[in-house]
């Protein structure tokens, strides 16, 4: 509840107008155009659809989650956050390599495969293994894990 609210406001308030005031060619680094980006949205009805499709399943997700799993079973939740954030990088990769470019399509579409994806890999395999360590799913030999509640 509030902490969407604090961010949104901090965001709007805050950071988009740093963002707008950067220097650079749009669409290159940090430069922000948030007039063009709602122009955007006021003049495709296709991608105003999508924002809100979003907007609406991004709210539903930090609404329905917690409400859903009980207390105790909030590593879940992080563990399927960053699941999901991996599947995002996923998507992005097969993008770059299979959406031709031209024809219409941005050139940048999607994220090529460097030297720092394996970090990004690693960081995933890191963030979801401490997760399901935490919840003593997977347990690492010689360790020592206190007996459960049941």
């Amino acid at each position: 509840g509030l902490e969407g609210l604090w961010g949104a406001a901090f965001t709007a308030g805050v950071l988009l107008p740093i963002f707008g005031c950067l220097s650079g060619p749009e669409g290159v680094g940090y430069r922000e155009d948030t007039m063009d980006s709602l122009a955007m949205l006021r003049s495709s009805p296709v991608l105003a659809g999508m924002a809100a499709l979003y907007t609406v399943g991004v709210f539903a997700s930090h609404t329905l989650g917690p409400a859903t799993v009980p207390p105790a079973s909030t590593t879940t939740l992080n563990v399927l956050d960053a699941a999901r954030t991996a599947c995002v990088w996923g998507v992005q990769v097969i993008l770059f390599y299979s959406v031709p470019r031209g024809s219409g399509t941005p050139a940048g579409l999607g994220e090529p495969v460097t030297v720092w994806s394996v970090v990004q890999l690693l960081g995933f395999a890191l963030l979801i293994l401490g997760g399901l360590m935490y919840r003593a799913w997977v347990r690492i030999p010689g360790c020592f894990y206190p007996p459960t509640e049941e």
